[in-house]
């Protein structure tokens, strides 16, 4: 009798922590720090919190402690954190793994491209940071399958106001493009030359016809620079502007067609 109770009461003595409260996965914003906590029965606690990232471990120094802000370092995407629970006895056990996500925590910025061919639009979502789209054809129909590439065909060439709604966790952001359809076709690559690209303090354009209306806009969809160079060659001066991607708009009679354009 007197055995079975020894036995009993080293099993109970020596039994590894027991982790009652997880740590939890977050998500914060860049250069912002998460909060986990953990909670466990034992004797003698201590806690190890680890920075798991692909496939290595790495102590977090100086962190014994049931709670722990954790700042991610810049630029990471990810990172699963866990936390060691030892006893006195040298027994130890894991928590369960908390994922950390930053994220931009920036509103988007709306930006679509196009080409087309006769009436048939092809429309592609160039927005930045933005989890859904919301399409307006201009046409009165609409799209909200949050598809960043889609044609549409409209009935008549006329003018039409397309808009695209983007929209995340952190705002909404809207742009308006004019589409004029009126004896309008596609100008093929073959007829058309932009360089160089990527640019730093000027772009050449090239077409076989005569180009009478040149316009660059920015992601924002705001037109930055507009020339009317009424020749089959033109120069564009890009000094001064803001690195970053632009889409030009090249139109001649009849003809017109967006390029993008990337200044360094």
């Amino acid at each position: 009798m007197l055995l079975i109770a020894t036995v009993l009461f080293s099993g109970v003595l020596f039994a590894q922590p027991i982790i009652t409260q997880h740590p939890s996965g977050e998500t914060v914003c860049s250069g912002d720090c998460a909060n986990l906590s953990v909670a466990a029965v034992g004797g003698g606690l201590q806690y190890q919190w680890l920075e798991i990232t692909g496939m290595d471990t790495t102590d977090i120094a100086g962190e014994n402690d049931t709670s722990l802000e954790y700042c991610p370092d810049s630029g990471m995407a990810s990172v699963v954190i866990v936390c060691e629970v030892m006893d006195s006895n040298g027994l130890s056990v894991l928590s369960n793994a908390a994922n950390i996500l930053t994220d931009s925590c920036l509103a988007p910025i709306a930006d679509f491209t196009w080409t087309w061919d006769q009436q048939e639009m092809c429309f592609t979502n160039t927005s930045i940071h933005a989890h859904t789209v919301f399409w307006f054809f201009g046409d009165g129909t609409t799209n909200d399958d949050n598809l960043d590439l889609l044609c549409h065909t409209y009935g008549t060439k006329e003018i039409y106001y397309v808009k695209l709604h983007a929209y995340n966790d952190h705002g909404v952001d809207i742009v308006e493009k004019v589409l004029d359809l009126l004896g309008s076709e596609e100008v093929s690559e073959s007829e058309l030359s932009m360089f160089p690209n990527p640019a730093s303090s000027y772009v050449n354009v090239h077409s076989n016809a005569q180009i009478e209306h040149l316009q660059l806009y920015d992601v924002q969809g705001r037109t930055v620079l507009e020339r009317s160079p009424m020749s089959a060659t033109a120069r564009l001066d890009l000094v001064g502007m803001p690195a970053g991607v632009y889409f030009l708009t090249i139109s001649s009679r009849d003809a017109k067609t967006q390029l993008r354009l990337i200044v360094q």
